[in-house]
């Protein structure tokens, strides 16, 4: 069961990563872990019996608190060179000033170029983070203009991501353990439900 619980940690965290590049999807499972942090409920069976009267929807939020954030990520690639994406990260937007022309995503050259040797380094890179999905849409959509791999994510995926790690980290340690260990673990991998669709695909 334990090994199971770790291996079904380990597919949503893909699958919340895989939604990431997809605004759509990520529009669509952004507001329903809105609704949920609103509602106060986490898991899908608390969540379809709640009672429509006192649901808290969308409209009713106005902003997130500080803790629950997007944040734009940037992945690398073996496309762009160092200098395309520093630019891309550190130009400005183009337009007139009432068409709303705006700040570039990462202010200091300085910092989009440390940023650059980070993704290349590590592949990826939170680039800023957002309290409205709005603003998280268009820094996505100005890097994604300039042909960048990049995602949004939340807080919440963010954490998710950070446990399937340490879980990764633990399944190896139990499979090295013992070979009937290694088996339970491999069994659970194969057993991954087959009608969860990873990134809705």
């Amino acid at each position: 069961v334990v090994i199971g619980a770790a291996v079904e940690c380990l597919v949503q965290a893909v699958d919340g990563a895989g939604i990431g590049a997809d605004p759509i999807q990520w529009k669509m499972r952004w507001a329903d872990e809105a609704c949920r942090i609103l509602n106060g409920v986490v898991h899908d069976e608390e969540y379809s019996l709640l009672d429509e009267s006192t649901f808290v929807g969308l409209q009713e939020l106005q902003e997130l608190d500080a803790s629950n954030k997007l944040q734009l990520r940037l992945h690398n690639d073996d496309v762009h060179t160092f200098e395309e994406v520093i630019e891309a990260l550190h130009e400005p937007r183009r337009g007139h000033p009432e068409e709303g022309a705006s700040l570039p995503l990462v202010v200091h050259r300085d910092d989009a170029s440390e940023m650059t040797h980070h993704v290349d380094a590590d592949g990826q890179v939170t680039v800023k983070s957002f309290t409205n999905i709005d603003e998280a849409l268009q820094g996505f959509r100005r890097l994604k203009s300039r042909g960048l791999h990049c995602a949004v994510v939340s807080t919440a995926q963010v954490d998710l991501e950070l446990r399937a790690k340490q879980m990764t980290s633990w399944l190896s340690e139990v499979a090295a353990a013992h070979p009937a260990a290694a088996v339970l673990v491999v069994h659970a991998l194969v057993q991954v439900n087959l009608n969860h669709a990873l990134g809705n695909v």
